[in-house]
C-alpha cells in the first residue's frame, strides 16, 4: 500500500491521461484505489495465472501486462497484479519494462534498476513489508539498449526467486515486446472505452500472432469500465474473436 501511496502521488500531478484504476477518494487515493480494483483483480490474477504452464526450470510465473495504446492505466494495472499476488501470500516482483520512461518505482524507496538486479538478483527485495519488489529501468536512458537484450535472462533469474513476475511495459511497442512474448508465461492486455485503443489492441494481437505467440491464451482487461462507455465487453470481444474480456472500474 506505501508503494501504491507513491505511485498515485507521483501519477496524478504528471498527466491526466493515466488515470488511476476507479475514482480516487480524496482522503486516502490509494484506499479508495484497492477497494474497487482488488475485487476484480482477485478473479483475475488467479486466471492469469491459469494459463501458465509448470516449469521445472523455475519456481514462479511471468505475467506480461501489455498495452497497445498510451493512458489505457496498464502501469497501475501492473502494479496491482503484484500486489493482489502479495496479499494471495505469493512472493512477488515487478519490473518495468519500459526500459526509456518507466516511472513504476515513483515513490519507492531504493528500488534496484533493471541492469544492477541483473548482476545481483539476490538483492531484489521489497523495501516496504506486505508489499512486492521492484525493478525499476536502467539508471542511465542509453543503457536501455542493453537492458532489452538482457531481459529475458532478469526474468527467469527473478522466476527463480519469486512466486510471481509482473512485467510492465511501455506503449510504444518495440523489440522488448517480442522478448517479454518469450519468456512470460501468461499476457494480459490492458485497453479502454476508446474506439482507438480497441484498434490498437487488435493490431497488436494480429501482431503477436505473426511474431508465432499463442494469441488464444491471452486476457484482456477493460481499465476504468462503464456501461453507457462507447466500446462494450461484447464489442471487445467480437473484434478479438471470441477473446473472453474481463473489466475493472
Amino acid at each position: 500500500k506505501a508503494m501504491m501511496r507513491g505511485f498515485v502521488a507521483a501519477e496524478g500531478p504528471m498527466r491526466e491521461g493515466v488515470r488511476t484504476v476507479g475514482e480516487l477518494a480524496e482522503d486516502d487515493p490509494c484506499d479508495a484505489l484497492e477497494e474497487r480494483a482488488m475485487p476484480s483483480l482477485e478473479a483475475s490474477v488467479p486466471r492469469m495465472l491459469s494459463h501458465a504452464p509448470d516449469s521445472a526450470e523455475a519456481r514462479g510465473k511471468a505475467i506480461g501486462i501489455l498495452s497497445a495504446s498510451g493512458g489505457s492505466g496498464k502501469s497501475t494495472v501492473a502494479s496491482l497484479c503484484a500486489i493482489r499476488a502479495v496479499h494471495l501470500g505469493l512472493s512477488a516482483a515487478i519490473v518495468d519494462a519500459d526500459l526509456q520512461f518507466g516511472d513504476i518505482a515513483c515513490g519507492v524507496k531504493g528500488p534496484l534498476s533493471a541492469d544492477e538486479a541483473l548482476r545481483r538478483p539476490d538483492l531484489v527485495t521489497s523495501s516496504v513489508e506486505g508489499a512486492p519488489a521492484v525493478v525499476g529501468p536502467p539508471a542511465s536512458i542509453e543503457d536501455a539498449e542493453a537492458a532489452a537484450i538482457a531481459l529475458p535472462a532478469l526474468v527467469r533469474k527473478l522466476k527463480a526467486r519469486f512466486d510471481v513476475v509482473v512485467i510492465n511495459t511501455g506503449s510504444f511497442w518495440t523489440d522488448v515486446h517480442a522478448a517479454i512474448l518469450d519468456c512470460t508465461d501468461a499476457v494480459v492486455f490492458v485497453l479502454d472505452q476508446r474506439s482507438t485503443s480497441l484498434k490498437s489492441t487488435v493490431r497488436a494481437v494480429e501482431l503477436c500472432g505473426r511474431l508465432g505467440a499463442a494469441t488464444s491464451s491471452f486476457s484482456f482487461l477493460v481499465n476504468r469500465y462503464e456501461e453507457s462507455g462507447l466500446i462494450t465487453t461484447m464489442d471487445a470481444s467480437c473484434a478479438l474473436h471470441g477473446a473472453h474480456v474481463g473489466v475493472l472500474p
